[in-house]
Parts: C-alpha cells; sequence; structure tokens
C-alpha cells in the first residue's frame, strides 16, 4: 500500500492519551450520546428501527474496539492521508484538513471551488450553469503518477430524489489551491445511463489496477454495488458485467428489499488478494455492513453482519463508515460520523458560521468519531 495512505501509528497513540486524559478510557463513548439531547425534529426524520436485518450484535458494535473515540471535527465521507513531510489530511472531497495527527487536526480549507465544475446545468434552465452546483460524497486516493485523485459526485444543488448526484473525477498534482483540474462527469456507460434517467450515486471508491486501468466501485446504478473500468480517468468507462449480459452485482450477500439497498460506499484494498467494503444499509442509516473479496470481484460478508448499529451510540443516528489501514499494528482505523452538538475543538468555527446563517446555539451535526481492529485473520 502506498504510503500516502498510511497514517503514523503515533496518531493512534495520541488519541488513546487525550482518552485517557479525559477520563473516559472505561466508559464507552455512547454511554454519554442520548437522543432525548437532541432537537426532536430532527430524531424523528431519522427514527431508528427496532427490528434489523442480518445478525446485528447484542451491543451495537463487533469486530470494532470500544469505546469509540470522538476526533472532536465534524465531517462525512472523508478521506485520511499521510504527505510527505509526516503530517496528516483528513480530506472531505476538495475541503482540507491537516495537523501532525488525527487528534490535532486544523479546520478545513477549501482547496477548489464549484467554479471548476463545467457540465452541471440549472435545472430549470438546461443552457446555464447550476449556481450552487457541487462536488460531494468524496473518495479522495493519492497515486504515485497522477497526485491527488477525488472520485464523486456533482450535483446542481442538494435536493435528494429530484436531481441526479453523478460520478464525476478531479485531480491534482500536488492537492494545492489552484492546481485541480475537473475531468467531469464519468464518459461511456454511465453517461448513458443518465441520459435515460436520474442517476443518485452516493458513494464508491476508484482504484488503479496492476496493468494500469482503472476500477470504479459505486451505487446507484442498479446493483447494490457495480464495478466499471476504464484506461484513463477521462476515458470510456465500460460496466463490469455478468454472464447475461447484465450489471454485475458486486455484493450479492447484501440483504436488498424494497426499503434498503445500499448507500455510502467504501473500498479499501490491502493487496491484489485482500479487499473490504463497508456499506451502510438505507436511509436513515441503522447498520454498516462489511464484505471481504479475494480478487475484487467475488465478495462475501465479512463473518457475521452487521458489525456496527445505532444501538452502539445508544440509538443515536450514524450515517458513512470510512476506513484505512496502519500496517505497523496492522489495523483497520475506523472514522464513523455520529450525530452530534457542536464539537467542542470548532467552537470559533461555527460560531462565525452560526453568526452567518442563523443558527441556534443548539446547532447539531455530524461528529466523526474513531476506532480500530485488527486487519488479517477475521471473516476468512
Amino acid at each position: 500500500m502506498p504510503k500516502q495512505y498510511i497514517a503514523p501509528l503515533w496518531s493512534v497513540v495520541c488519541l488513546a492519551i487525550i482518552l485517557l486524559a479525559g477520563g473516559c478510557a472505561t466508559t464507552d463513548v455512547a454511554q454519554n450520546l442520548s437522543v432525548d439531547d437532541f432537537d426532536p425534529e430532527t430524531m424523528k426524520s431519522m427514527p431508528c428501527d427496532k427490528v434489523l436485518v442480518g445478525s446485528p450484535p447484542a451491543t451495537g458494535v463487533r469486530y470494532w474496539k470500544t469505546p469509540f473515540v470522538p476526533l472532536g471535527v465534524t465531517g462525512c465521507y472523508v478521506s485520511p492521508i499521510k504527505v510527505k513531510d509526516g503530517q496528516m489530511e483528513l480530506w472531505s472531497c476538495v475541503e482540507r484538513r491537516t495537523g501532525p495527527s488525527l487528534a490535532e487536526l486544523g479546520l478545513y480549507d477549501e482547496m477548489a471551488g464549484r467554479e471548476l465544475i463545467t457540465d452541471v446545468y440549472d435545472i430549470k434552465e438546461p443552457t446555464k450553469l447550476a449556481e450552487n452546483r457541487a462536488f460531494q460524497r468524496g473518495d479522495m486516493r493519492y497515486d504515485e503518477k497522477e497526485g491527488y485523485v477525488l472520485f464523486g459526485c456533482v450535483c446542481p444543488e442538494y435536493m435528494p430524489g429530484t436531481v441526479s448526484l453523478f460520478p464525476a473525477i478531479m485531480v491534482s498534482k500536488t492537492g494545492a489551491k489552484g492546481t485541480w483540474r475537473y475531468l467531469g462527469k464519468l464518459k461511456g456507460e454511465p453517461a448513458g445511463e443518465g441520459a435515460k434517467r436520474k442517476i443518485w450515486s452516493d458513494g464508491g471508491s476508484i482504484f488503479r489496477l496492476q496493468d494500469g486501468r482503472w476500477r470504479i466501485y459505486l451505487n446507484g446504478f442498479g446493483p447494490v454495488l457495480a464495478a466499471m473500468e476504464c484506461a484513463t480517468l477521462d476515458g470510456e468507462w465500460r460496466f463490469l458485467r455478468d454472464g447475461n449480459g447484465a450489471l454485475r452485482e458486486m455484493l450479492p450477500g447484501f440483504p436488498k428489499d424494497n426499503e434498503r439497498g445500499g448507500c455510502f460506499p467504501f473500498l479499501l484494498r490491502l493487496d491484489d488478494t485482500d479487499w473490504h467494503c463497508w456499506i451502510t444499509d438505507k436511509w436513515p442509516p441503522q447498520s454498516i455492513f462489511h464484505f471481504q473479496s479475494a480478487d475484487g470481484l467475488d465478495w462475501k460478508p465479512f463473518g457475521e453482519q452487521p458489525e456496527i448499529t445505532r444501538k452502539a451510540f445508544n440509538s443515536v443516528p450514524i450515517k458513512c463508515f470510512r476506513v484505512y489501514y496502519e500496517p505497523d499494528a496492522r489495523q483497520f482505523i475506523g472514522i464513523i460520523s455520529v450525530w452530534g452538538k457542536r464539537p467542542y475543538r470548532e467552537l470559533e468555527f461555527w460560531s462565525s458560521l452560526k453568526a452567518r446563517l442563523g443558527l441556534s446555539d443548539n446547532f447539531e451535526w455530524w461528529n466523526l468519531y474513531m476506532t480500530s481492529m485488527p486487519a488479517r485473520d477475521r471473516g476468512k
């Protein structure tokens, strides 16, 4: 695995020290959370199911270490990257936090703006670029040749169910401001599907294969998780298909039904024989499922699933789960988004935002928590 994906072990140690200093070492973080602490209307919009599919763990979590450690920052769809000077970067699309460790991250700094998006048009005026067009649900990777590669989705404005959330790619050699290039919405077969209907693709991951081609895993095109490949990032993408010519279902073991289609998928490759996928069950989220593959094509559940449910946080809403690999400890480091109050490390930022947007003192948003588990010899 490239060094740029790897977080230093001392960052994990630093977080453990913070947890101990706070007197929470023997108390599960979830015990400090309650749905009664949050806006009742918000909780009504994200109800907790009484019955879950699969084999939900009695405590709300299996395989992963508890207590979950609060990072003190907000975010969803985050991508941690270690840069050459030893600094940690935590990306949320084109917004970047930096710091010496995950325990010492600064505020987000936007590295690129919507003006780069040149193919997302106003829903009422199709010849005019959408004023509120945006890049969302990003998965940032570092490639030795291309530099920073951001796979995500673009939309004219955030209106779930009424507009498309369509996959697209941005690249930058250095990640710095002024260096980003927007390669556009994906061409080829996904563009053909997008011409027929609205596409809502809210997650996925991108990889360079051993032969130099690229593969993207994503949702929103029919299967719970589909895959497509292309020789170049800005070329004609083609879906992987089954023997009948249909889009290949990568996660046949996912408990898909009328309510549950999977959302916010994220994938990690330890090597060419060890691939992992985490996917949230539905909206509003109830559970996180984990799948494993020996070749990136045939996937099976990673032992008993799901492995995280809202019960781990006393039924407080959860959203998406991102994971990276820490090789010295041979551990997965998981970062989950959990609904919460203003984070204690962002009070100044939220105060300015509150004044600008007219938010209340009890402004709530997604807060990041960290956990870990051994990366080998489980689920095989």
